[in-house]
Formats: structure tokens, sequence, C-alpha cells
């Protein structure tokens, strides 16, 4: 389980620093209530985020981060790791039939 924004905003990367503290802790505050577990890890909405993100990832104690950009192998930070997204797998099951 892991942060992904509380309204999900298309374009993360537009969002202040304040904007986006507000979508991470809100996001976190509910899933730390359903769970009775603190949330460490997020993943970033369509792998759209900012100079702002990576503060507010560190302020709200987020340990491991994932972007969907895959194509860039190299890994700048621990909030920055690539994953493969779920469009990217129906594109290949798709492809097949």
């Amino acid at each position: 389980i892991g942060l992904h924004s509380h309204s999900h905003p298309v374009r993360f990367d537009l969002l202040n620093y304040n904007q986006q503290l507000y979508e991470y802790h809100t996001n976190q505050k509910i899933l730390n209530q359903i769970s009775k577990k603190n949330i460490y890890s997020m993943s970033h909405p369509c792998g759209r985020y900012n100079k702002h993100t990576i503060k507010v990832l560190k302020k709200l104690n987020i340990k491991l981060g994932f972007r969907s950009n895959n194509h860039i192998k190299k890994v700048k930070s621990i909030f920055e790791v690539p994953r493969i997204d779920h469009t990217e797998i129906l594109k290949k099951i798709i492809s097949k039939k």
C-alpha cells in the first residue's frame, strides 16, 4: 500500500509545494487510518512530479517512491525508482491478440 495523491491530479508536476503537501498528506492520513499502519511508499500520479515533490515526500517520512516512466533507467533517488505501469502491461496484452 502506498500513497498516490488524494484527488489524483493528472498534472501533478504543475502543483506547488503546498498543493502537493495537501494531496499526499490527506492521502496518507486516510490510508494510515484504514490500514492502522504508517505508509512509507508512494507512486507518482501519471509519473509526473517536480522539485517540490521530493521535499514533500521527505517531510511526510516516505521511504520509497516509484515513477511509471520505466524507459528512463537511471535512478536519481529513492523517490524515483522506475516501475512498469499498468498501461504498459495492457498494451502488451492487447498487441498479442
